[in-house]
């Protein structure tokens, strides 16, 4: 399961491994929607402007719901579960990870041209930078960034050590040890 805030703090989401997504009214804690997801939900990742959040999990569906209109805007199909997903910092983008793959696409469902394969075996983080052209992606010691803007270019940063916690800015990468 997980559990994230929206960015004002006026909503919680939840995803269950009893297949549902659930958002609740702060601090009210009045349910204001559900969605199922059979499987099990295991990841959740609201949009900066708070205007949609993404739920998704075993099932292989990452689903996109419009938060004024409390509908589902998409519904993306994943070849494998979603065992990550991140939303860029202008909303514009969805990045998901299963199973090493990285997956970048637009909240309407429509996918990137490429998605790229990383050498791992899962995916622990992923980063976008301030704007998007970049996003970093984390395995135990591996750490990759990859160019958005160029068919998903990958390059391996690092392979050694424990690596801990990753922040990117529009011209710098930061990593720390654990």
């Amino acid at each position: 399961g997980a559990v994230a805030f929206g960015p004002d703090a006026t909503l919680l989401s939840t995803a269950s491994v009893d297949g549902t997504a659930r958002l609740w009214e702060l601090p009210s804690g009045k349910e204001r929607l559900r969605a199922v997801q059979p499987g099990g939900s295991e990841v959740v990742q609201f949009s900066p402007d708070g205007r949609f959040v993404a739920s998704g999990g075993m099932s292989g569906a990452l689903d996109i719901w419009n938060l004024d209109r409390g509908d589902q805007m998409s519904r993306i199909a994943h070849n494998d579960d979603v065992s990550i997903v991140r939303v860029s910092p202008d909303g514009k983008l969805l990045a998901t990870g299963s199973r090493g793959i990285v997956h970048v696409w637009s909240p309407s469902g429509e996918l990137r041209p490429v998605s790229v394969k990383l050498p791992t075996v899962a995916i622990d983080r992923l980063v976008f930078s301030e704007r998007a052209t970049h996003l970093a992606a984390l395995w135990g010691s591996k750490l990759f960034l990859i160019d958005v803007g160029r068919k998903l270019n990958v390059t391996q940063l690092a392979d050694s050590g424990a690596t801990g916690n990753v922040a990117i800015g529009s011209r710098s990468l930061a990593v720390s040890d654990r």
